[in-house]
C-alpha cells in the first residue's frame, strides 16, 4: 500500500476550503482521466448531490468515497462544525 502525506486539520482546512474542493481532488484522484462506468465503459455521469454519487447514463452509481474509510458513512467530507 502506498503511503500517504499526514496533515494537520489546520492545513486540510487550508486545502480544502469547501466540500467541492474537496470532491474535486478525490475525483482527480479516483479518475484522472474521467469517470468510466465498470458497467458498460460509458463516460456520460452526473452527479446526484443528495446521495453524493455519480450516475452513469446507463444507471449505475458510483461513490467517490467507496473503498475508503468514509464508505458508507453520512459525514460530510469536510467537518464543518470543527471550524
Amino acid at each position: 500500500m502506498a503511503q500517504q502525506e499526514s496533515i494537520d486539520i489546520l492545513e486540510f482546512q487550508r486545502w480544502f476550503a469547501t466540500d467541492d474542493a474537496c470532491r474535486d481532488h478525490l475525483l482527480k484522484i479516483c479518475w484522472p482521466e474521467g469517470p468510466t462506468c465498470a458497467k458498460c465503459g460509458g463516460r456520460n455521469f452526473y452527479r446526484i448531490s443528495a446521495r453524493n454519487v455519480y450516475e452513469c447514463r446507463c444507471g449505475r452509481q458510483v461513490s467517490l468515497t467507496a473503498g475508503t474509510i468514509m464508505h458508507g458513512s453520512h459525514t460530510p467530507l469536510r467537518d464543518e462544525a470543527r471550524e
